[in-house]
Order: structure tokens, then sequence, then C-alpha cells
């Protein structure tokens, strides 16, 4: 009896001692998955951030519209021209034909050259007009002064005028191709269910954005939604074409994230220096893309 309760015993001891390193390793393998879990968090919270990074990019990139509170009329600007044509009759009047032996030898007049004919004119001209040169007279001088002084203030309101119809164009330049972007976004959201826009939509990146004929031809790439590729061989200093309406984003491989290039739909530029091998994502949730790359083979 004793020695049968001394064997029950010990089964019973290693009964426990079973369950025992059987809880323990149920709760290792709860900790592995609770570890596990919270790895798969981290990365989804790191690839959130990264997403909310790129579409920040994204906000402070994408071309916006910029506002024209008061767009020059047609009958303005018509007015306008019509002054320019009247300005333009009066300096035909005074053109001046410089020959290159004239524009060679041509003194440049700095800031501090114009502070010394200033002087000279008020203390040798003006306290000692005694020792002029036989050849330059007094009044002379001082009328070559003050027509200076007037074809500045003439360049200057002109140059003014200039800046500020350069101004109205690069605005409209910008908001003109900001319009077309978005028509262009809206026609490739249907393309798919329309032939003739996909076929017009092909048509226009091959004309305004594929190499020209003769040339080395790029390769075409098609990318998932939320897409990542890795891409060998590219090509640098030649252009990377994004021909979808998705926001694609390049980076060379192994570099630093803040060179990262932002690609909007229809839009391509050349590579910078040394981007031989290149990672592509679509930061578009919701739809597929295409892009072009040259790639030696």
């Amino acid at each position: 009896i004793i020695e049968y309760a001394s064997l029950l015993t010990t089964h019973c001891l290693l009964l426990t001692t079973y369950y025992l390193l059987l809880t323990t390793y149920y709760l290792l393998l709860t900790t592995y998955y609770l570890l596990l879990t919270t790895y798969y968090l981290l990365l989804t919270t790191y690839y959130l951030l990264l997403t909310t990074y790129y579409l920040l990019l994204i906000a402070k990139k994408v071309s916006q519209l910029i506002d024209v509170p008061n767009p020059l009329t047609p009958v303005q600007i018509a007015e306008i021209n019509a002054h320019f044509d009247a300005i333009e009759a009066i300096l035909a009047t005074a053109k001046l034909v410089i020959t290159p032996a004239q524009s060679r030898s041509m003194v440049k007049v700095s800031v501090s050259r114009r502070g010394l004919i200033a002087d000279v004119d008020l203390n040798l001209v003006g306290l000692y007009p005694q020792f002029m040169p036989a050849s330059i007279t007094v009044a002379e001088y001082r009328n070559d002064i003050a027509y200076k002084d007037q074809l500045s203030s003439l360049f200057t309101n002109a140059k003014d005028q200039s800046n500020g119809i350069q101004i109205l164009l690069k605005s409209s330049n910008n908001n003109l191709m900001t319009k077309t972007t978005r028509i262009l976004d809206s026609n490739r959201a249907v393309a798919p269910y329309h032939p003739l826009i996909l076929q017009k939509l092909d048509d226009l990146s091959n004309k305004y954005f594929n190499s020209k004929p003769g040339k080395k031809k790029t390769t075409g790439f098609k990318i998932i939604m939320s897409g990542i590729i890795v891409i060998s061989n590219v090509i640098p200093q030649k252009p990377f074409t994004n021909k979808g309406g998705t926001v694609l984003s390049i980076l060379n491989v192994g570099g630093n994230i803040n060179d990262t290039i932002l690609f909007n739909s229809f839009t391509g530029k050349k590579l910078p220096d040394g981007w031989n091998n290149i990672v592509v994502t679509n930061l578009s949730a919701d739809s597929g893309g295409s892009f072009d790359v040259f790639i030696s083979h």
C-alpha cells in the first residue's frame, strides 16, 4: 500500500509538473502572440504615419488654384495693348542700333559709378566749371544726367509693369494647368468603362509624356492600389512619367526619405543622378496606376 501510495504521489507530482509546463508553454505562446500583435500594431502605426507624411507632402506639392480677385477684363487688356502700341510708336522714333563693337566696348555703370557721376557734378562741375573740357559744356553734362535719370525712371516703371503682368501670367498658367490636371484625373476615373476616353488618354500620354520617335523607348509598368514596386537597372537623368490617375512616390533604394519625389497624375521629370534602383509606391488606396521609366536591358 505504501509503495502504491508513493507511486501515486510521484504520478501526481509528474502530472502536476506536466500541467505546470503546459501552462508555462501556453503563457509563453500567449506572450509570443501578444508581442506579434504589438509588432503588427506598431507596423500599422508606422505605415499610417508614413501615409500621413506623404499626404502632407502631397498637400504641399500638389498644385493649388490661386485666387485672382480682380482679373483683367478683355476690354482692359485691349486698352493696355493700345497704350503699348502708342509707346512703341514713340520709342521707334528714338530707336538706336548698337554695333557689336560698340556693345563690347560699352562701359558698364555700376551703383558706385552712378554715385561717382553725382559727386563729380556736385564737387567739380558745380564748383569749378572753368576746368571743364573744351568739348563738354556744363549745360550738356547736366542735360545728360537729367536724361539718364528720366530713362532710369521710365525703365523702372516699365519693369514694374512687366513684373505685374508676369505674375498675372504665371497665376493664369498655374490655374489653367491645375484645372487641366483635374480634367485628366476625372476622365481617367471613367476611362476603364469608356474605351474611346481611354484611347484619347493614351494618345495624350504618347504625345506629351513618352519619348520622341527614334529615341530609346521606355518600359511601362502597372502598379496596384497601395502597391510598392522595386525596379532595378533604371537609367538616371531620364524621365520618369506617371501615366495614371494616382499619385506616385519615388525613392532611390537606400536613400533618405526626405529625397522622396512625388509625381502627380500625368506628370514627369528626370530622375536624379545615381538613382539606378528605385522604389515606386502608389499612394492611392482606391485605384491602380501606371508609369513609364527608362530601363537598361
